[in-house]
């Protein structure tokens, strides 16, 4: 009897763990992802460029439904144009968030598996992307700041996967 009562025990113990482990895993999983993705554009260099800020996200970022996106940006000020920013982030190859990952909703990818790098010229301290339509970004350093002239936000991003158990993708 006693043997039956463990035995019953230890069954619930693994039925419970199956299913709240996936709830922590997944999460865990995309927030790797999300860092891996990220780097490539953090670690870019660019000449007579200052990095002010970095910000990365992964979730449901844009429109309704579910999927996981992945969002990364970095606010630099340069007196670079825009024109220049584009021919030096010309040579860059970045790399999908999930190179393998099939797309779970149709996504457009091309061919070469390399991602484009959005320049967005900033004009307030909450960036203005299509890519994020669900929250916002804010940079902080630009809160009290009144001339965004010298400022651009290069910009990767990647969605439309499966948010499995990850509650961010729903």
């Amino acid at each position: 009897m006693l043997k039956k009562k463990t035995i019953l025990k230890l069954v619930n113990i693994i039925l419970i763990a199956l299913f709240i482990l996936p709830h922590f895993i997944f999460p865990l999983l995309n927030n790797i992802t999300l860092s891996r993705f990220s780097k490539q554009l953090y670690e870019i260099e660019l000449t007579d460029t200052k990095v002010i800020e970095k910000h990365a996200t992964c979730g449901k970022l844009d429109g309704s439904g579910r999927g996981m996106d992945f969002f990364a940006c970095v606010l630099v000020e340069t007196d670079l144009t825009y024109q220049d920013l584009k021919a030096e982030l010309s040579s860059q190859e970045l790399k999908y968030a999930k190179p393998e990952g099939k797309l779970q909703y149709g996504g457009v990818r091309n061919e070469s598996g390399i991602i484009d790098i959005d320049i967005v010229k900033v004009d307030s301290e909450k960036l203005d992307t299509e890519h994020i339509r669900q929250g916002d970004i804010s940079f902080e350093s630009l809160k009290n700041n009144g001339d965004y002239s010298k400022y651009y936000a290069l910009i990767i991003y990647d969605g439309s996967y499966s948010a499995d158990f990850d509650i961010r993708g729903y």
